[in-house]
């Protein structure tokens, strides 16, 4: 039996890391993941989790995420620069 993945299809840690990518990028320009962490009602060990690959958002924080950097969830599945229209960066609110 073939269980090799289509090249198209990440596997979980991909998709584990780069979420954490596109988040450190997102978060770099923060000033303190404590209180964005905060900001978001998300635990900071948990919040940590996630910047390091670790863990994985339920739908329902993703969508805090998402919203409060006003991105797209494709930022689990794609480089956060091919996302990024005319080189616009992400803020912190």
């Amino acid at each position: 039996m073939n269980t090799k993945q289509p090249d198209s299809l990440q596997s979980p840690a991909e998709l584990r890391q780069m979420f954490s990518k596109n988040l450190k990028t997102l978060t770099s320009k923060c000033a303190s993941i404590s209180q964005l962490s905060r900001d978001l009602n998300i635990n900071r060990t948990q919040f940590n989790r996630y910047l390091a690959g670790e863990s994985f958002p339920r739908p329902d924080i993703l969508h805090k995420i998402c919203s409060y950097f006003n991105v797209d969830a494709l930022i689990l599945l794609t480089p956060l620069s091919a996302l990024s229209q005319n080189g616009a960066d992400f803020f912190c609110s």
